[in-house]
């Protein structure tokens, strides 16, 4: 095995607590973007963590019922993209998130 991709942060955090419990490393990358997972990933512990993009899925489903009421067609499949966070990026991303819960 050369790494670990986990379907949300819980998941990472774990995996990462046993491989360092054994004495273990490998890489480990997560999905959801929590401040515990981007700080680990600031202090050089993690790769990264893959993250929705909370803004852009409500405006998106906002503009898209807007166009259901106004009766034009809609796309079936919607992307509202991901934000990739590694170090370099992972600070400024932290500030952002702590800001939006504010």
């Amino acid at each position: 095995m050369k790494g670990i991709i986990a379907t949300n942060d819980t998941l990472s955090l774990i995996a990462f607590e046993v491989m360092e419990a054994y004495g273990l490393n490998m890489p480990i990358i997560g999905t959801d973007g929590t401040n515990e997972m981007i700080e680990l990933i600031e202090e050089r512990e993690l790769p990264g963590t893959i993250a929705q993009n909370p803004f852009d899925m409500g405006y998106l489903s906002v503009e898209t019922v807007k166009k259901v009421i106004n009766g034009e067609s809609v796309d079936k499949h919607i992307d509202s993209g991901v934000d990739i966070i590694i170090k370099g990026i992972a600070k400024q991303r932290l500030e952002f998130q702590k800001r939006m819960l504010k």
